[in-house]
């Protein structure tokens, strides 16, 4: 990756959640460097000033954000979570290419349908 360029929503997705499982403290620390990512519910694979500086579009990956709403569910911050899945319930069915389970079982997590 190029070391100009800001992490993908994807890495720093799985890092999150991958430190919520360990220290939720530190997860938590890191979730605040989201902003620039942040859409209206959903996060963007890059930054909005990284797109604009390369004259790129941003793209609100349901993969890489129901990764981020698993993370938001294990940091106990559902409001969070439920917005990410809340702003794909109308329009899942575009991201059929990605793993819908995962999805669905955070989907499940946040609307009390399956125990975290």
């Amino acid at each position: 990756m190029d070391t100009l360029s800001p992490p993908y929503l994807i890495d720093i997705a799985f890092y999150i959640n991958f430190l919520s499982k360990l220290n939720s403290e530190k997860a938590k620390k890191i979730v605040r460097f989201l902003n620039d990512y942040k859409g209206d519910n959903v996060y963007y694979d890059v930054t909005l000033s990284f797109a604009n500086e390369n004259l790129i579009g941003r793209y609100a990956f349901l993969y890489d954000n129901t990764i981020l709403a698993e993370a938001f569910v294990n940091l106990k911050m559902t409001e969070e979570a439920k917005k990410i899945v809340d702003s794909f319930l109308d329009s899942y069915s575009i991201y059929t290419y990605f793993n819908q389970a995962r999805y669905a079982l955070v989907l499940g997590e946040v609307y009390g349908l399956f125990a975290h």
